[in-house]
């Protein structure tokens, strides 16, 4: 074999090994920056719906409060306490706050005794 042909051959011998270890470093690094990215962003977002669902859980607790101190209120005022009363209560309620759906009162039996929409008045809630 002539001298060019050899020389030819190792340099291309050479141009592929440490063109394959290039690219195998930057693989391997841009695999990892990726994981790195992808895991810090998905670790936000998990951030600001844990964020969301514990101010939409905080802001019901709250209601649920202030429902209880009207309720509390209503009752302490020497009142007999009446089921109309309270419905009305419940309805005045949930139409300044539409987030609920319904609200009812119910007693210590799981019994409904008022509805803000008047609906399956004495019946027993399930324990489900």
């Amino acid at each position: 074999m002539r001298f060019a042909t050899k020389l030819a051959l190792i340099f291309s011998g050479f141009i592929v090994v440490a063109g394959s270890i290039v690219v195998y470093s930057v693989s391997v690094s841009t695999k990892d920056i990726m994981e790195s990215a992808i895991s810090d962003k998905l670790q936000e977002q998990a951030f600001h719906a844990m964020d969301k669902i514990d101010r939409a859980f905080y802001q019901r607790y709250y209601m649920a409060k202030i429902l209880r101190e009207e309720l509390v209120e209503y009752f302490s005022e020497g009142k007999n306490p009446n089921t109309k009363d309270v419905a009305k209560l419940l309805a005045k309620f949930q139409s300044k706050h539409q987030v609920f759906t319904s609200l009812s009162f119910f007693d210590m039996d799981r019994l409904r005794l008022a509805d803000s929409k008047g609906e399956d008045l004495g019946k027993i809630h399930s324990n489900s």
